[in-house]
């Protein structure tokens, strides 16, 4: 099953999930407030108008895109989570380095190259109601598709949902980490704006993987 992705295919998926991205940064200011400071729209928006603007520049490689989208995002973004992200952009990026096409094997080397750097800078787990907590059931769920060679359309929706799935679980959760963890037992009951935007990421990676592959009729 060959469903690889050429430079130019990710390129435009990596455009347009930024486009949508950039259009979530009122709801992530909102969401952001209600246990931090409002500024992860901001981070967001500004962090992947860098990555719009990296796009253009027409690196030479997936591995070079990405690595060169995560530096314009941590320099553009400057706040914790711009550089968590950011860093984890430029791990992906290094993770497939060999790879001259993104195929479903190279997406989760991607999202496991993204887990290990958040990990080592973050210095969080799982159940520590951070982005982890949205990005390892994501990382799981591919680890699954690919083991029962699910295609790739199905597999980013799976992980969406897994990703979706574990936003909704912190809100169960206290927060150890960051900001908010000064809130202490006030932050139970409140989704982790982190989380949630890592979910509405892989959402915005299926949906822009189908409008790639499966474009609309001519009217």
């Amino acid at each position: 099953m060959n469903e690889g992705l050429n430079y130019n295919e990710f390129s435009e998926i990596l455009r347009r999930v930024s486009r949508e991205m950039k259009g979530l940064k009122d709801y992530l200011i909102e969401l952001d407030l209600a246990t931090g400071d409002g500024d992860l729209g901001i981070t967001i928006s500004h962090g992947f108008t860098a990555v719009e603007e990296t796009i253009e520049t027409k690196p030479e490689s997936v591995s070079q895109l990405l690595i060169k989208s995560g530096i314009a995002f941590n320099n553009a973004a400057g706040s914790t989570m711009g550089a968590l992200f950011g860093m984890a952009l430029m791990r992906a990026g290094k993770e497939v380095r060999d790879n001259e096409q993104v195929d479903l094997q190279a997406f989760l080397k991607m999202i496991i190259g993204m887990e290990t750097s958040i990990k080592e800078k973050g210095k969080a787990e799982v159940g520590d109601k951070t982005i982890l907590d949205a990005l390892v059931p994501a990382r799981i769920a591919l680890e699954k598709s690919l083991a029962e060679n699910t295609p790739v359309l199905p597999s980013l929706e799976q992980a969406y949902l897994a990703s979706a799935k574990g936003a909704e679980n912190t809100k169960s959760m206290q927060a150890t980490y960051g900001r908010s963890r000064w809130l202490g037992e006030r932050t139970i009951g409140f989704v982790d704006p982190g989380a949630v935007f890592i979910s509405l990421f892989f959402k915005a990676i299926w949906e822009s993987y189908r409008q790639q592959v499966l474009p609309r009729p001519e009217p």
